[in-house]
């Protein structure tokens, strides 16, 4: 069920909690629609939060920490999603003092919603997913006048929390590096794949936060293990100078990732960690 412009309108009127609600009982056709079905629906967000948390506990135990331990779109990043990108552009040309009141009266609902399974796991990290504000979608600009004080409002209230952001930041931002510094020092993870240059972000952030990426998926699907190690290698020397840097995969790993390539990317890790931790 894609949204339609109407729903700015419904959003406004009756809250972003209520019609997000709707929203996705609509994405489930066979669910029934009014309160059975957003009941239904927050049923199943309840044994989602259960969910991680479970997963939490059995990594914790095996010495592996999450990543994070729940995550959600700006408002911004949300409608490009259920709009659909290219019908997201035209309310931006049509309606965008609409589409901006519906962005407004969003994020805090948003944050709440957020914030629910950080409750039951008792979770310190939270992902934060702006992936459809870069400029490989929209220009700086835009992205100033339209995203940015929404995205900069979620971290400062996390952070304010005591919880770490980690910003998946999928696509380009390099232009939109400086922009980071508006938020706060020191406390949060930016994650980059590889349309991003990671050794600028270095230059632009290496003094504000924490930097993570950026072994591209190709590499690992299709690269040899000494491709992958001298990259891992690169990135830690350059990007991991000083420190603030985490090793990993550039978005995801993909599924087709070679076992070996993957395994690669852990033993330079590893290496690295343990010649650190010699010379401490």
């Amino acid at each position: 069920m894609p949204a339609t412009p109407a729903d700015y309108k419904r959003i406004l009127a009756e809250g972003y909690g209520r019609w997000s609600m709707d929203y996705f009982v609509g994405l489930q056709p066979t669910l029934p629609r009014g309160r059975r079905g957003r009941a239904i629906v927050t049923y199943q967000f309840i044994r989602m939060a259960l969910r991680i948390r479970g997963n939490a506990g059995r990594l914790t135990k095996r010495g592996i920490v999450p990543a994070f331990y729940g995550g959600g779109y700006p408002p911004f990043d949300f409608f490009t999603l259920a709009r659909s990108f290219a019908k997201f552009s035209e309310d931006l040309y049509d309606c965008p003092d609409l589409v901006q009141k519906a962005c407004d009266a969003s994020v805090d609902p948003i944050i709440k919603s957020m914030m629910q399974p950080l409750m039951v796991n008792r979770g310190k990290r939270v992902c934060i997913y702006p992936m459809r504000s870069s400029t490989t979608f929209i220009s700086p600009k835009m992205f100033e006048e339209r995203a940015l004080k929404h995205l900069v409002h979620m971290v400062e209230f996390f952070v304010g929390r005591g919880i770490t952001p980690i910003l998946h930041c999928d696509a380009n931002w390099t232009p939109l590096l400086p922009f980071f510094r508006e938020m706060p020092r020191g406390r949060c993870i930016l994650e980059l794949d590889e349309d991003t240059d990671i050794f600028r972000a270095k230059e632009v952030l290496g003094d504000w936060m924490c930097l993570k990426g950026n072994v591209s998926a190709v590499l690992l699907a299709f690269g040899e293990p000494a491709e992958v190690e001298a990259h891992c290698e690169k990135l830690i020397r350059e990007v991991g100078h000083g420190g603030g840097f985490i090793l990993g995969s550039g978005c995801e790993v993909p599924l087709n990732a070679k076992f070996e390539n993957v395994e690669a990317m852990i033993r330079v890790a590893r290496g690295w960690g343990r010649a650190k931790a010699a010379t401490a």
